[in-house]
């Protein structure tokens, strides 16, 4: 009869195989369906003891092909990372995958007797194409934003400590090539500071003033005008947006900016507010001497009378197309001249009427309150000798010469002849047409 104690030591043993086969299953399974390749290799020995399935593949060999025999490649090695080294570079002679990434751990038993190497071998493949594509999503990006014609700014914090910019923006604020790629609209970083801003008023915008430094704080931007004061002392004048980057939590994490060059447009609105007013000056102006033509002009008759004041408004016709084809920028004293003395005979032609004037004179460029005045002025010397001087007789002769002053180079000397004429002539009364020369002369000049 056997005693009860022997079977309660029996199914004791029993139970202990069983757990132990248990656990051999459950660790056979864990090795084999690991996501990782693993393989221990004996210490001593250098033999691979055990491969799983993704380890092989890995190594492009079969489990025969590697349990037992010897891992000459990490043969003689002292430290882990030759170990790495040496079994990546065997794994790239054999084929394997070349987007892996090795661990090795040591391991001993309780007595530190029996040492074995565990190696656990990553894919990295589908991380490694996620980075590619990555990287190929960046440089498509940076490529884009550096062919937009836009200055775009890109804060990587809150604080607006690292802001990288555009080529476009960094050309704008000239910025040299070896330029950090980060900067800072920190006001005490120096060393980063290549423009100042100011407000459309003219204003110093302190950093936290900012549009991208504003966005950063969350608060959207729209429409923002600001003026770039390079350390040259040119200005680039800017119109933009700025928004606010969040995180996963809503919170903010940094901002960006998008601003287009409006220099040219604020120049061209410049200009065509001066245009208006110089329109609306010129335009009193005229107004001011036709109304005075109209008051001073007198004549024996109504139709001397609108014979004397046309002729004066035409001459001032013709000099404002003068001025008018120059942009009202200056005129020809010579085209002045001779354009006043058309209506008189004048042509650039070898006729005998044209061979009566003689007009010789340095080219002067005259502005123009002074080519209005000179206009009138030969209009009122050549209605006289039309009428009483040279251009009255057969004979007479008219030249008109000028030159510069030396001692003033604003000024000039003008002198109107007329010879070869009868003293005897019928001379006029002094009438407007001496007081249009005397003011246009005393006052206008």
């Amino acid at each position: 009869m056997i005693e009860p104690s022997l079977f309660e030591d029996f199914n004791a043993s029993k139970a202990m195989v069983s757990g132990v086969m248990a656990s051999t299953a459950i660790y056979k399974l864990a090795f084999e369906q690991a996501e990782q390749g693993l393989a221990i290799v004996s210490l001593d020995e250098r033999r691979f003891l055990d491969v799983n399935a993704r380890f092989c593949r890995f190594l492009n060999r079969e489990r025969n092909q590697l349990v037992g025999t010897q891992l000459s490649v990490i043969a003689g090695a002292k430290d882990f990372e030759d170990i790495k080294a040496k079994l990546e570079a065997y794994k790239n002679e054999v084929g394997g995958l070349e987007c892996c990434e090795l661990d090795v751990a040591q391991h001993f038993d309780e007595e530190q007797q029996q040492g074995l190497l565990m190696l656990t071998l990553r894919d990295l493949t589908e991380y490694k194409a996620a980075e590619l594509r990555a990287q190929s999503s960046a440089e498509q990006l940076e490529a884009l934003l550096d062919a937009v014609p836009a200055g775009i700014w890109i804060s990587h914090d809150t604080s607006c400590e690292q802001v990288s910019a555009n080529q476009v923006a960094r050309d704008w604020i000239q910025m040299p090539m070896s330029a950090p790629k980060f900067l800072s609209t920190n006001t005490s970083a120096q060393e980063h500071s290549y423009a100042g801003a100011l407000d459309p008023n003219g204003n110093l915008l302190q950093a936290s003033m900012l549009p991208i430094y504003r966005a950063c704080c969350g608060e959207r931007v729209d429409n923002s005008e600001m003026q770039l004061v390079l350390k040259d002392g040119q200005k680039r004048y800017m119109l933009g947006n700025a928004r606010p980057l969040f995180d996963a939590q809503g919170e903010p994490r940094g901002a960006v900016s998008a601003f287009v060059d409006i220099t040219d447009l604020k120049r061209a609105e410049a200009r065509e507010k001066l245009l208006a007013r110089e329109v609306d000056h010129r335009a009193r102006n005229v107004l001011s001497v036709i109304q005075a033509i109209v008051q001073l002009s007198t004549a024996p008759s109504v139709e001397a009378l609108k014979s004397c004041v046309a002729g004066r408004i035409s001459s001032l016709a013709r000099a404002h197309t003068l001025l008018s084809d120059s942009r009202w920028h200056s005129v020809d004293l010579r085209m002045l001249i001779e354009q006043e003395l058309e209506p008189f005979g004048f042509s650039d032609s070898e006729s005998d009427d044209s061979r009566r004037f003689f007009i010789d004179g340095p080219g002067i460029s005259l502005r123009p309150a002074a080519a209005q005045s000179i206009a009138l002025l030969a209009h009122e010397l050549a209605t006289n000798a039309a009428k009483y001087g040279a251009l009255s007789q057969p004979n007479g002769k008219l030249r008109i010469d000028w030159d510069i002053i030396v001692d003033d180079a604003d000024s000039f000397g003008f002198s109107w002849w007329e010879y070869d004429i009868s003293l005897t002539a019928k001379s006029g009364e002094a009438g407007f047409g001496g007081t249009v020369i005397r003011t246009s002369v005393e006052d206008q000049l």
